[in-house]
C-alpha cells in the first residue's frame, strides 16, 4: 500500500500513573543491560522513582534527545549448534537497559495507536500488532488459496525469509518512511536520535569487547524496533505487482493465482516487482509450493510435471513408527519444497514426541526439544 499522509503525528505528555504502572509491570527475571540496574529494584522502588523518571521522559520527548546511555547494548552470544569456532553457530541476544524500555513503552503505545486509528499498516501485516496472530495469517491464506484452487485457476505460493532483515534496514530511508506515515517536525527528530549512535559491545565469560558502533537496522531487544520495521516493511506491496502478499513480520508469502497459458510467465520471473523482492531472499530458506488441484486426478500442466509424484496410499496418514508417509522424491526442487521440509521436520523428532497424542502436550515438548537443539 502507498502511503503519504497529510495527518500529523505527536507526542503526548506522559502522566506519573503510566509511569509508576510500567515499572511496576517489570519482571524480575530480565537480564540487566550495561547500566547495571537490577530489574527487581526498579520494580521494587516504583513508588519512588516514578516522578523524577516521568519528568525524564516528558523531557526527551519535548526536547527530541533519547538519552545516550540508553542505546548502548549488551550482545550475549548463545552457542547453537555445530562448530564452536564459527560464529554462525552463535545467536546474539541483545539486551538493552530495563529503564530505556520505560520510555520505549510509552512510545510504541503513542505511536500505534496512531497507526491503527488512521489505518495505516497494511491489513495483511499480522506480525506484532495485538488481535493479530499465525493462526489468522494461515487461515487468510489458506482461504485464498481455495478459492482461487474452486475458481479452477493454479496456485503457486511462494515463501520467504528475508536475510537479516532487521539488522540491515538502513535509517535514512526508514527515516523517509516515518515522514510519509506523518512522523514530522520534533517527532521525526526524536526518532532520529533514537536510531543514531547506538554503541553494543559483546560479553562472554564475564569479559566485555571494545566498543562497537551500530549504523544500520533496527534495535534488537527494543520494544519499538519491531514496530518501525513494520513501517518500513509496510509499502512492501508497492513492488509486488501480480501477487498477494501475506506477512509475518519478515516472514513473507507470495501467492499467486493463474491460469495455464500464463503459468511459463510467471515462474520465468518477468515480474519485475516479484524479481526484485526476490533478489533480497535468503536462498537457504525459500520454499515455494504448487499447489494445484489439476494434479488430483494428474492432469499437470507441463511444467509442474517436474515436481509433482503421484502416491497411491490408505486411508492412514501414518505407519507404525507414527511417520508420516512422503511423496516419492524425484528432484532437488521438490526436496526443498516447503511441504516435504514440514513433513521431515517431524519425521526427525523423537519417537516419544511422535507419540504423544495431545496437542498442548506435544506443543510443549516440541518447543523444548527445539530450544535444546
Amino acid at each position: 500500500m502507498s502511503v503519504r499522509t497529510d495527518l500529523k503525528f505527536k507526542f503526548q505528555p506522559v502522566s506519573k500513573f503510566e509511569v509508576e504502572r510500567k515499572l511496576k509491570s517489570i519482571k524480575r527475571s530480565k537480564a540487566t543491560g550495561l547500566d547495571d540496574l537490577p530489574p527487581g529494584l526498579l520494580k521494587d522502588s516504583a513508588e519512588l522513582i516514578a516522578a523524577p523518571l516521568t519528568h525524564l521522559v516528558n523531557l526527551s520527548l519535548a526536547t527530541n534527545i533519547f538519552p545516550a546511555d540508553w542505546k548502548n547494548a549488551k550482545i550475549i552470544p548463545i552457542y547453537k549448534s555445530g562448530a564452536h569456532s564459527n560464529l554462525d553457530n552463535y545467536r546474539p541476544i541483545s539486551i538493552l537497559p530495563v529503564l530505556s524500555k520505560i520510555i520505549e513503552k510509552i512510545v510504541h503505545r503513542q505511536l500505534m495507536s496512531f497507526l491503527d486509528k488512521n489505518s495505516l499498516l497494511s491489513e495483511f501485516q499480522f506480525g506484532f500488532r495485538r488481535g493479530l496472530s499465525t493462526e489468522l495469517a494461515t487461515t487468510l491464506l489458506l482461504d485464498d488459496i481455495r478459492r482461487e484452487v474452486d475458481s479452477g485457476k493454479l496456485v503457486g505460493a511462494v515463501f520467504i525469509d528475508l536475510s537479516k532483515a532487521f539488522d540491515t534496514i538502513s535509517h535514512a530511508k526508514l527515516l523517509d518512511k516515518l515522514s510519509r506515515y506523518g512522523i514530522n517536525d520534533g517527532e521525526l527528530e526524536w526518532f532520529k536520535d533514537y536510531l543514531f549512535s547506538r554503541k553494543a559491545v559483546v560479553s562472554y565469560n564475564n569479559c566485555l569487547s571494545e566498543v562497537h558502533e551500530i549504523y544500520s537496522g533496527v534495535p534488537q531487544g527494543s520494544i519499538l524496533g519491531p514496530l518501525l520495521f513494520l513501517v518500513f516493511f509496510n509499502d512492501i506491496t508497492d513492488v509486488v505487482n501480480h501477487s498477494k502478499v501475506i506477512n509475518y513480520a519478515d516472514d513473507t508469502v507470495l501467492l499467486l493465482s493463474f491460469h495455464d497459458r500464463s503459468v511459463s510467465t510467471v515462474f520465468k520471473g518477468e515480474q519485475a516487482g516479484e524479481q526484485h523482492l526476490i533478489s533480497a531472499v535468503n536462498s537457504n530458506k525459500l520454499r515455494a509450493c504448487k499447489l494445484v488441484r489439476k494434479c488430483i486426478d494428474n492432469d499437470i500442466c507441463d511444467i509442474f510435471k517436474t515436481y509433482f509424484t503421484m502416491q497411491q496410499h490408505g486411508r492412514e496418514t501414518r505407519n507404525n513408527n507414527n511417520m508420516i508417509k512422503l511423496p516419492a522424491i524425484k528432484t532437488e526442487y521438490a526436496r526443498k519444497s516447503f511441504y516435504f521440509m514440514g513433513a521431515k521436520s517431524y519425521n526427525d523428532l523423537p519417537i516419544e514426541l511422535r507419540k504423544i497424542e495431545n496437542n498442548p502436550d506435544f506443543e510443549n515438548k516440541v518447543t523444548e526439544h527445539f530450544n535444546e537443539l
